[in-house]
């Protein structure tokens, strides 16, 4: 997947010095490379709207071209504020023939483009390293500066410095924890869900506002570097400072491992809570979803989503897998381009029954993908709009003695495929309106007792 973005890396390492990008047709000398009135099509239309490329340059090579051209177009069009100086001419025409037309206008869409990409990688490097022109140094701040300054054009962006990507790498390091989901607020992180765990067995609650973790003050940390004080090894304590309703009080909570997946029974009702789309989780969805229909006969499901921020999309589709028929799913998009497509197998499912999905606010990316699907193909979604994070970001890494390690950019969205009217739909910034709109914050219990719901169980 690296390969596919050096595009991104390369124009990333020159903008930490400085550098303008110029875009005029000036700045390339046409001699140096042939001409292929096709791709100079691309060129141009890339420079002004997506939506003017004609239908025979759109599938040129689709694979390959693009991807290439949705990465130029997103950060020349969102991200990339040009700045003009001295090294506009020199830096920026490297990238501009290297990429487009050492590439694209040769038509070599084979090895070449790979060994053409890597090439791109080590002129990244070497200039993060050691600056551009006349190997000038470039000041550490400036360089930590302008890329945190980039990432802040993309709402879900980030930057890392080593210290902050090190703590971002320990969030996926183990499972073991106090058995909350947050998210940050000024005074500190706000509990949005709560796993069974220690936080359960303490008495939190959600809503509640964690101001202190073991004495330290969290209102000046990033999300980054409160999640790991959370957690530790088994059955340790952690003491935490609570905000509840205008009063402030401690609290003293034992970790434990942590699970994805959980479930209950409520009569011919059965119910499977995902906190998070983590690496197997599916693995534990499928057994836990075994379980229930081993345990004696159900006739409806419930999927919980409810404070479930997404993860992996891997995950989302083999999930689906298990409750659907063979289909499409959503896609993934970049500009007006589809990159990939998502379809249920079909060989998998092993639940026919009625469906509902309890989503809030908090629900978000994968949890909407699972909502959606599962909407379009007749099962009710219960609670209130979901979030509406349609997007997909990227993490690109640069070398160890870098000042920044990592930067985690958007590169495109995901929409959701309506069986009915055979068209996708985003939810990105929009978020799924429920069938049925309740109080999301209620249990399980109480809404199998609201007469709509019941209704639409034939109870």
């Amino acid at each position: 997947m690296r390969i596919k973005y050096i595009f991104l890396l390369f124009i990333l390492a020159l903008s930490v010095f400085g550098v303008g990008f110029s875009f005029a047709d000036d700045s390339i000398d046409r001699n140096k490379v042939p001409y292929n009135p096709v791709l100079d099509c691309l060129w141009k239309g890339s420079r002004t709207d997506p939506a003017i490329i004609p239908p025979e340059v759109k599938v040129k090579k689709d694979e390959i071209l693009n991807e290439w051209y949705a990465r130029y177009s997103v950060l020349s069009g969102k991200t990339i504020k040009s700045v003009k100086n001295e090294l506009t001419n020199s830096v920026a025409s490297v990238i501009i023939e290297e990429t487009f037309y050492k590439v694209l206008r040769h038509g070599d869409f084979s090895v070449s483009v790979e060994e053409k990409a890597e090439n791109l990688k080590r002129k990244a490097i070497s200039a993060m390293n050691i600056g551009v022109v006349g190997h000038k140094e470039i000041s550490e701040t400036l360089a930590v500066n302008v890329i945190k300054a980039m990432s802040a054009t993309d709402t879900h962006g980030e930057a890392f410095t080593p210290h902050e990507y090190k703590d971002f790498l320990t969030l996926f390091s183990d499972n073991c924890g106090i058995g909350v989901l947050v998210k940050k607020r000024q005074e500190g992180v706000e509990i949005v869900c709560i796993q069974s765990g220690g936080a359960e067995k303490a008495g939190l609650k959600k809503g509640d506002i964690i101001t202190q973790i073991n004495g330290i003050v969290l209102s000046d940390l990033s999300i980054y570097k409160i999640l790991p004080l959370l957690k530790g090894s088994i059955n340790t304590k952690v003491t935490l400072l609570i905000k509840r309703a205008g009063t402030e009080f401690f609290v003293e909570v034992l970790r434990s491992p942590v699970k994805s997946v959980s479930s209950e029974r409520y009569g011919r009702v059965g119910c499977i809570k995902l906190t998070l789309f983590t690496d197997n989780v599916a693995e534990e969805f499928e057994d836990v979803l075994l379980d229930l229909l081993g345990s004696g006969k159900i006739n409806s499901l419930i999927i919980d989503v409810r404070g479930n921020p997404g993860g992996s999309v891997e995950e989302t589709v083999k999930i689906l897998d298990c409750l659907t028929d063979k289909g499409t799913l959503f896609c993934l998009k970049s500009g007006v381009f589809i990159e990939k497509v998502f379809i249920a197998s079909g060989t998998k499912s092993l639940f026919c029954g009625k469906i509902m999905v309890l989503v809030d606010g908090n629900s978000a990316s994968a949890s909407e993908m699972v909502a959606g699907a599962l909407q379009s193909r007749g099962a009710k979604i219960i609670g209130e709009k979901t979030y509406g994070k349609g997007s997909i970001q990227r993490l690109f890494t640069f070398p160890e003695n870098s000042v920044i390690s990592a930067i985690k950019f958007t590169v495109g969205r995901y929409e959701i495929f309506d069986l009915k009217d055979k068209k996708y739909l985003t939810v990105d910034k929009i978020g799924i309106e429920p069938d049925i709109k309740i109080n999301p914050n209620l249990p399980v219990e109480k809404i199998l007792e609201i007469p709509e719901i019941r209704e639409y169980l034939g109870q």
